[in-house]
Formats: structure tokens, C-alpha cells, sequence
């Protein structure tokens, strides 16, 4: 198997079941091959039955288009990086796609950056450029179609927008760097368990993505691909997943925050703020390129 995608679901308010439905499904199928393999695994999800219900709705069309595919169920919630890690150890591809349930992949998007992995034996792991404001690093670019309903006329103009990007931006260099965003991450299976996958100290969903980055940079060049484009968020915004847990994703920020000075250091993770919020809104990010072609 050349590639694995794995994503981790976990559903607890109902909004969140349409997205993954009308959105995340449809598309991973669009980039379907016999050469890939997808695994799916139920994080917890308190709405057990709807999740069920959702993954084997999908399960017969997705086993006829991908080599393999498994769905498996975790009894609790596992967090971020340790749902992940499960998924990952169920793995067979030498490389994998690391993918959130709230992406929208354009066509030929998952071949485009497994091919960049694979034509280049010095990067270990790529991110992709999206629209999403919340990933505060270069990878921002604010030009991206917003998603209004889950609508052919709203996809058709994802579609456009990241074929334009990637014909106009072909050439453009890979940007090297230390910041880069978990909601898609492509890298190879050795790089991922070399260092050991999510370090599972992080709870829930914040810096695990940064941990992890940082961990394979000490080996691999880590990249983000400009000339390719994947949406991320659903009618009501990115990372809805996290987001139905408020008050635990509040608790595993200050958690995480302590727990990454006493890794990496207090002057990291200052600078790691800065650097956030300076791409939040937009500076340093690829929009000035973007700006230029539009």
C-alpha cells in the first residue's frame, strides 16, 4: 500500500455529522485509488449510533474505490494526538495523510503532495495552504472561497480556486518551517515513527501538531507546499470537532502551554505566539503571493 489516510472522528453535537457527510466524505472519495487506504476511527464520539450509522453509509462505496479500508472505535475519547497515533498504528501505506474530518480535498490534492513527498527523500512532512484563518502560519491564505452551504455552486468554486493555485503556483518553492498546522499534515510513515508519532502528554487538541513538527524538523525537512490548496471548516467554521468541547478545549490550551515551556522552552513558545498571531491576520502568509495572481 503507497498511502494511508487517517482520520479521527468524534462526534457530540449533531451539526457536526452534515459536514462529515456532505463535505469530507464526497471528496476524499473524488481523490480515490486502489492504491490507498483509508482508516477511520470513532474517537469516543458520545453519538455512538449516529457516527456508526454515518461511517457504514459510506463503507461499501469506499471499500470498491480504495485498496483497503478499516473502521475502528475507540471506547473513550483518546485526544488528538493518541486518536491519531491508534489510526496510524493500523497503517500499512509508506506514506500517510493525516486528515481532519472537516476538509474538503480538490481533485488530484492527496497525489499531489504524496508525490512531493515522494520525489523529494530530504522532507519528511508537507502541509498544504488553506483558506482557514485559524491556522495562523504561512499556510493562510485569505483569499480562499468561503463555504456557505454544502452546495455543488460552493465546491465547484473550492475546485476552481485551488486548480488556479496550482497551475499559477507550480513553481513556486516549498516554504520550510517549523509552524505548521495538524489539520492536514502528508509525511512519511519512518519520519512519523522515528520520533515517536504525537507525543500523548498534550491533551485533547493544541501544540500537538507543533510538538510534532518540531520533532521531525530534527531529521527532515518539514515544508508547506504552496501550490497546494485544501479547504478546511464547514458552513460554521474550521476545527468544529474541538469546538463542541469548549470548556475542555480552554483547559487543554493553559495544559498544553505549560507542558510545551517545560519541552521546549519559554522563549519557543513566546515566539511561537508572535509568529501566530502576526499570520492570523494575514501577514507572512502566502496571501501576498496569492494577491499577486488573483
Amino acid at each position: 500500500m503507497k498511502t494511508s489516510i487517517i482520520v479521527s472522528i468524534y462526534n457530540k453535537k449533531t451539526e457536526v455529522i452534515p459536514m462529515i457527510d456532505k463535505m469530507f466524505f464526497p471528496s476524499l472519495l473524488n481523490n480515490a485509488s486502489k492504491d490507498k487506504e483509508v482508516i477511520i476511527l470513532d474517537n469516543g464520539s458520545p453519538l455512538k449510533d449516529e457516527t456508526k450509522e454515518l461511517i457504514h453509509k459510506y463503507l461499501p462505496i469506499l471499500n470498491s474505490k480504495f485498496g483497503r479500508v478499516v473502521f475502528s472505535r475507540a471506547p473513550v475519547n483518546l485526544g488528538f494526538g493518541g486518536g491519531y497515533n491508534l489510526a496510524s498504528s493500523l497503517a500499512k501505506g509508506k506514506y500517510i495523510l493525516l486528515a481532519s474530518d472537516d476538509l474538503y480535498f480538490p481533485e488530484k490534492s492527496i497525489d499531489s503532495l504524496i508525490g512531493l513527498l515522494e520525489n523529494h527523500k530530504n522532507v519528511g512532512l508537507i502541509g498544504p495552504i488553506t483558506g482557514w484563518r485559524d491556522s495562523s502560519t504561512f499556510q493562510y491564505c485569505k483569499q480562499g472561497p468561503e463555504l456557505k452551504e454544502y452546495s455543488k455552486e460552493n465546491f465547484k468554486k473550492i475546485e476552481e480556486f485551488a486548480q488556479k493555485i496550482r497551475i499559477a503556483l507550480k513553481n513556486q518553492e516549498f516554504r520550510k518551517t517549523k509552524f505548521i498546522t495538524g489539520f492536514c499534515l502528508a509525511f512519511k510513515k519512518e519520519a512519523f515513527d522515528n520520533v515517536g508519532g504525537f507525543d500523548e502528554q498534550f491533551l485533547f487538541g493544541h501544540l500537538e501538531d507543533t510538538d510534532l513538527v518540531k520533532k521531525i524538523s530534527k531529521q527532515y525537512d518539514c515544508v508547506i507546499a504552496p501550490s497546494d490548496y485544501i479547504h478546511h471548516g464547514g458552513i460554521e467554521g474550521g476545527s468544529l470537532s474541538i469546538k463542541q468541547d469548549f470548556l475542555k478545549l480552554k483547559k487543554s490550551r493553559i495544559i498544553n502551554s505549560w507542558r510545551y515551556i517545560k519541552k521546549w522552552g519559554l522563549f519557543d513558545f513566546l515566539w511561537l505566539q508572535i509568529h501566530s498571531v502576526y499570520c492570523y491576520y494575514g501577514f507572512g502568509t502566502i496571501s501576498s503571493t496569492v494577491k499577486k495572481i488573483i
